[in-house]
């Protein structure tokens, strides 16, 4: 739901240059690195690297990996873990870092009010959210909150929910779309990463095909077809959700902004490319009403969720990235 993709400031050559578009992979990287590219690094798509310094502070992916334990967290909770730490670094500049009295009493008044039911917290976060664990919720919504907490007052009046009503109201009324997906999973590699080059040029297949009007190599499958999917079954079928979207616009933004009969591809997905054919868009001729307490109340948890992601941005056009020199 993002409008804009924020840039990161790269002092080195040698990061990505396979992933910038239309750059040649010897030529030096150019300024600018996309938090696609730093996405990429962590998770398959561009050349591997042991560490990365953000703001001076130097992470090793393989540190980022391990949890307490030990344990192999994987690539993508790896990422996750550095994300938050960039962002942990512009709150501690600015004062705003909850310290960890402060932050499990904020925790406990927010999860009380799921945790009375059966929309658990963890329930929330694992099954409808996309987070691996429970933990791995708490990390980021502790950041969410010390962001929040520095937002004026103003942010969320009368004239800034009307506008963010407008925005969302194709998402909040319950638009639906009818399409055709093929999925091309990456290979997972002997890194831990994925190989969505891989994937890409089996998307990449798939497209032709279909622009060459024969049966795709990879089949297909058809949702909303007898009910439209909504925003979250669409990204529930496009194996999406809140955690595996934080570097990069959800494919199901695209889908939705779509016209009927485009194809779409490839897309980068959280697991793979993506390959989607839009066969029917259904629109529902219905506004927000904010005098609604519930509807209110989820328009200003879309507008808390836009200005983070903001911030996000913001954070991330700033941030002074490079690979330590050894």
């Amino acid at each position: 739901m993002r409008a804009a993709i924020g840039s990161l400031v790269l002092l080195s050559t040698c990061l990505l240059a396979v992933a910038v578009p239309g750059q040649r992979p010897d030529e030096p990287l150019r300024k600018g690195l996309t938090r696609q590219q730093l996405e990429a690094a962590f998770l398959g798509g561009a050349p591997a690297v042991e560490s990365i310094e953000a703001n001076a502070q130097v992470f090793r992916i393989a540190d980022l990996r391990r949890n307490e334990s030990g344990e192999d967290v994987g690539a993508r909770m790896a990422m996750e873990r550095f994300v938050l730490q960039v962002l942990r670094q512009e709150l501690e500049r600015k004062g705003a870092w909850l310290d960890d009295k402060a932050y499990a009493e904020a925790y406990a008044a927010y999860a009380d009010r799921y945790d009375r039911t059966p929309f658990t917290v963890k329930v929330l976060a694992t099954r409808f959210k996309g987070y691996p664990s429970l933990e791995a919720f708490q990390q980021r919504w502790r950041v969410q909150e010390c962001f929040r907490r520095t937002l004026p007052k103003e942010a969320f009046d009368d004239a800034a929910l009307a506008k963010e009503a407008l925005a969302s109201n194709d998402l909040l009324v319950g638009n639906g779309v009818e399409i055709d997906l093929w999925m091309h999973p990456a290979p997972p590699q002997d890194d831990g990463r994925f190989d969505f080059a891989a994937a890409e040029a089996a998307a990449g297949a798939t497209i032709a095909a279909r622009r060459a009007g024969k049966e795709p190599e990879t089949p297909g499958q058809r949702f909303g077809d007898k009910v439209p999917l909504q925003w979250n079954p669409l990204q529930e079928v496009l194996g999406e959700g809140e955690f595996a979207t934080l570097l990069r616009e959800p494919v199901a933004a695209t889908v939705m902004r779509a016209k009927e009969g485009d194809v779409l591809g490839p897309l980068r997905g959280s697991k793979g490319a993506l390959v989607v054919e839009v066969r029917k868009l259904t629109k529902v001729d219905r506004t927000v009403d904010l005098a609604q307490a519930r509807q209110r109340d989820l328009v200003r948890q879309l507008l808390e969720q836009r200005l983070f992601l903001a911030w996000v941005d913001q954070v991330f056009a700033t941030a002074v990235l490079r690979v330590p020199r050894r």
